[in-house]
């Protein structure tokens, strides 16, 4: 069994090395489980944790399963959380889904190293933040519309949300893949133990003939 887990995350320790130990005892919360979510429970699903937690309460429909990559037509109707526990026929991490909000999951008090925010509300952003802040664990933050990427690690420094006005944001699959990939690196080097910065927004555009990446200090 040690030498297939060897063998399984061999092209990973190559890069990451010893740091590749860093990762096994690690516990994440996903919460949502969208376009966002499954992208980044198949990506961080693959880099050695412990346990991923994914946290959601919505079913699946029709329109999500042309973005959410977690998701087949037989999956409609299902609890979105229900259909990520098929990562573990490909993986060895645990994955833990809970049919619930994200307020209530934050009330059992969970023992996590990191949450990924894979939403799309300000309202369960601030629970996030809020919960993350008392309990002096850093959080990532995505967001995706259009041609135009955000995300960053949060840490204990004062996160400004936008009031926004509820509506269908237009978003296409690649864009909220590469979104949640951008996040997921992120995270994995931050689990891993690398220097990454801390309370920085990256801000990514590709709506013109260019690729613009910018980043801002909270």
């Amino acid at each position: 069994m040690i030498e297939l887990v060897k063998e399984f995350y061999n092209r990973q320790e190559l890069l990451l090395k010893d740091k590749q130990n860093n990762l096994f005892g690690k516990r994440v919360a996903i919460i949502g489980a969208g376009g966002l979510g499954s992208t980044i429970a198949y990506a961080l699903g693959s880099v050695g944790l412990k346990e991923i937690i994914i946290v959601d309460f919505d079913i699946v429909s029709v329109s999500n399963i042309q973005r959410q990559i977690m998701f087949s037509f037989d999956d409609e109707n299902k609890f979105k959380v229900d259909c990520f526990k098929k990562l573990e026929n490909r993986s060895y991490t645990k994955i833990t889904p809970l049919v619930m909000n994200a307020s209530d999951f934050f009330d059992t008090y969970p023992n996590v190293d990191l949450i990924m925010d894979a939403t799309d509300n300000v309202e369960t952003r601030l629970v996030i933040d809020t919960y993350a802040k008392k309990n002096n664990i850093a959080w990532v933050y995505a967001s995706v519309e259009e041609f135009f990427i955000n995300f960053g690690i949060i840490k204990e420094k004062e996160f400004l949300f936008n009031k926004e006005v509820k509506r269908v944001k237009p978003q296409t699959t690649p864009m909220v893949m590469l979104s949640a990939c951008l996040a997921s690196s992120l995270a994995l080097k931050y689990l891993a133990g690398y220097d990454v910065k801390i309370n920085y927004v990256y801000y990514f555009d590709i709506s013109k003939d260019i690729i613009n990446l910018n980043k801002f200090n909270l």
